[in-house]
């Protein structure tokens, strides 16, 4: 069984700022890696953390290539990852997540620009687009104000400044995907779900403010990552009801993943930066993000680098793989 997944490393240059990598979990090795990174315009990042380095949303095709994110392109590549095609948009702009529908086409998640794009790459178009925050009930229930953007201009560049994600309005959609035919999305900077179809707010939970992902199972259940609580979460698709929550510090494994020395620099980092001596990016222990589901089993990346392999059905962890020790490394997007 292989997996594929990206990584980020937060305050990294640019050009080391992240990779794609094949994992063989019957071997747990590392079959090939390469590195991502934006190019094709390539530009100088204003943000020391995240932002545009590394990799993003991964996807694995109905013919066994790959499909994986940069900050602002789709790069396809061979199942052993030696060759590889740029695919490119002027509304893609921070892309996040991809997901792959039915008909064969992705919907990419462009955050920087809070829209949710469904992308055919053989014609190298969008064929179908939401922007949720022109959506009157989604304006009314979230308070949130259209994004001002010239939709037919070159974008990709445009929304790299920090000020962007602060906003108010700003959703930070980090994933869409489709269930019985409509379109979902989750939006990060308010915790909420939404429809996009009915353009509807289905529900939203403070605590789930900052997480990551969205799969939702045949029976209507959505399984979130809860980032900052370190779990993972069944919800009841049409009320947020928590059904079900898998804690991953639960698990010795994972605990044992953050050696003592990384919770040490965390330590000393967050006390620089409470006392305002000097900023440093200081990237979080445990920070989920990154999930797929194959074969009743549940993947879930994490920071330090590194993959769980969940039994769906008992939420037992069965296998796990370390590929980094350092918290500025973590899994981004997951698929496989």
């Amino acid at each position: 069984m292989n997996s594929y997944f990206t990584t980020i490393v937060r305050g990294a240059d640019v050009a080391h700022g992240g990779e794609l990598v094949a994992f063989d979990w019957a071997t747990k090795q590392v079959c090939a890696r390469v590195p991502v990174m934006p190019e094709n315009p390539s530009f100088v990042d204003p943000n020391p953390r995240g932002n545009s380095r590394g990799g993003r949303g991964v996807a694995v095709l109905p013919d066994g290539r790959v499909a994986a994110a940069s900050y602002h392109s789709i790069y396809i590549y061979s199942p052993d990852l030696k060759t590889h095609q740029q695919f490119s948009h002027p509304l893609f702009a921070g892309l996040h997540d991809l997901v792959l529908t039915e008909r064969g086409t992705l919907w990419v998640a462009s955050t920087s620009v809070d829209a949710a794009l469904e992308f055919d790459y053989t014609s190298r178009k969008i064929v179908r687009e939401f922007w949720p925050r022109e959506m009157p009930e989604i304006q009314k229930a979230l308070g949130v104000v259209p994004l001002k953007i010239d939709k037919a201009a070159d974008n990709r560049l445009l929304f790299l400044e920090e000020h962007h994600v602060r906003n108010p309005s700003h959703l930070h959609l980090n994933i869409a995907t489709q269930w019985r035919g409509e379109v979902y999305a989750f939006f990060h900077a308010f915790g909420a779900v939404a429809n996009l179809t009915q353009g509807k707010i289905l529900f939203r939970d403070a605590a789930l403010k900052g997480s990551h992902n969205l799969i939702i199972l045949d029976d209507g259940t959505a399984i979130i990552n809860n980032t900052f609580k370190h779990s993972v979460q069944f919800c009841e698709l049409t009320s947020g009801r928590i059904l079900r929550e898998i804690q991953l510090t639960d698990f010795p494994a994972v605990r044992r993943l953050v050696r003592p020395a990384e919770r040490l620099r965390y330590i000393v980092r967050g006390l620089l930066n409470r006392l305002g001596l000097k900023y440093v990016s200081n990237p979080l222990p445990f920070f989920v993000r990154g999930m797929s589901l194959k074969d009743d089993h549940l993947f879930i990346g994490l920071s330090p680098c590194a993959l769980l392999r969940i039994d769906l059905a008992s939420g037992k962890l069965l296998d796990s793989f370390s590929y980094s020790h350092s918290l500025a490394s973590c899994v981004h997007g997951l698929g496989g």
